[in-house]
């Protein structure tokens, strides 16, 4: 498989552009818990999380 500058390019422009982005995963496993775990990523992370234990 061959892959163009552009193609490449474009690629490494999406990846980019979505360093900056803040995320938010349940890392909790499937099923019954006591506790529920939610990973949070990005430039807002704790701005995010903030608001919910206000």
């Amino acid at each position: 498989m061959r892959f163009t500058y552009s193609a490449v390019y474009k690629l490494w422009a999406t990846i980019m552009r979505s360093l900056d982005d803040t995320i938010a995963a349940v890392a909790s496993p499937p099923g019954g818990a006591a506790r529920g775990i939610v990973r949070v990523s990005g430039p807002d992370a704790f701005g995010s999380v903030a608001r919910f234990f206000r």
